[in-house]
């Protein structure tokens, strides 16, 4: 088997903290999918603000995890894809647009994707680079497509409930509907964001995972 011992940089450490920090993103997600339904049937003005108080504080974590989740995210698919090329891949982007196509508008929707993709394939190790193209012809991973169809899928969701069915437009409603149709529209609000990001996750994770060992046995490293 060859080896890249001098040029390859192992991700499993990287992918470890990844991997925590998505957990964590998961347990917010999921604590705020309790208190958010918890703020639509309150018992008292006093429940109310507690919960209120809460979802605040919840927010704010979120914040912190998703922002510190994201720079991780770019750091492991820059080492992951600098791999790939130390292991003889060609045609694939390079390691700074690995980074790059993340805030490129519009290409930004499918760009990482298919760099995910090619990190997936090229990862293999029963691919064999000999002209550096053969990765081409590996099966696209499902559990790729799984977490970026969930994950845009949460977000173009998020943006629609929050554009057309927003707490704020029941002040439109007829009054006698209004105690009737908040609840069922923020029922609808939580479950498709939260639900989909949270099986995104799930898959998002278990993506970084097989990647890591796999980089680690075509590097010929043990595990």
């Amino acid at each position: 088997m060859t080896t890249y011992s001098e040029s390859f940089q192992s991700i499993s450490k990287i992918t470890k903290w990844l991997v925590n920090w998505t957990i964590a993103s998961i347990i917010i997600t999921v604590i705020y999918f309790i208190a958010s339904y918890a703020n639509l049937y309150p018992s008292s003005d006093v429940e109310s603000s507690r919960i209120d108080f809460i979802n605040l504080l919840i927010g704010s974590i979120n914040l912190v995890i998703s922002f510190v989740t994201a720079i991780i995210t770019l750091f492991w698919f820059y080492r992951a894809n600098k791999n790939i090329h130390t292991f003889g891949a060609k045609e694939v982007s390079t390691p700074r647009m690995a980074v790059i196509w993340w805030f490129v508008p519009i290409l930004h929707l499918w760009k990482p994707y298919e760099l995910a993709q090619q990190i997936w394939k090229a990862s293999n190790p029963q691919i064999i680079l000999s002209s550096g193209t053969e990765w081409k012809k590996s099966p696209s991973s499902y559990f790729i497509k799984i977490w970026w169809i969930l994950g845009i899928l949460s977000i173009f969701i998020g943006i629609f409930v929050g554009i057309f069915l927003p707490p704020a437009s029941a002040q439109f409603f007829e009054p006698h509907y209004k105690e009737e149709r908040i609840p069922f529209y923020e029922d609808f609000r939580i479950i498709s964001t939260t639900i989909p990001a949270i099986i995104s996750a799930v898959f998002y994770i278990r993506m970084l995972k097989q990647v890591s060992v796999w980089q680690e046995i075509k590097a010929g490293r043990s595990i």
